[in-house]
């Protein structure tokens, strides 16, 4: 419909095989699934912090993905965007656990 790049980001691994990237912010090791084929990255995003695992979704190059990825994580170890998904994903948990706490039959 819309035709854009899409870039995947995740902190875990949903599939294939890496070694783990150097400690500096930007390395990074491709991940690869059975077939020794490239189907992503695990990037470091911040010096000695766990890294993120990059894949590509649509119309970008994995190298492309990976520079975005540390354009849009300057100071945290996910990008922004994700980030603050991951959080307002995890405030509508909480309120949903609240309410049913609240009103328990």
């Amino acid at each position: 419909m819309y035709d854009l790049p899409a870039i995947g980001c995740g902190k875990s691994r949903l599939y294939g095989y890496a070694e783990m990237p150097g400690q500096q912010r930007g390395e990074f090791s491709d991940l690869v699934d059975n077939k020794q084929q490239v189907i992503g990255r695990l990037l470091r995003t911040r010096k000695n912090v766990a890294p993120v695992y990059v894949s590509v979704g649509h119309k970008i190059s994995l190298s492309a993905a990976t520079e975005w990825i540390l354009k849009l994580a300057p100071r945290f170890r996910l990008p922004e965007t994700t980030r603050h998904a991951d959080c307002m994903a995890g405030l509508f948990k909480q309120q949903i656990l609240n309410y049913f706490h609240h009103h328990r039959a």
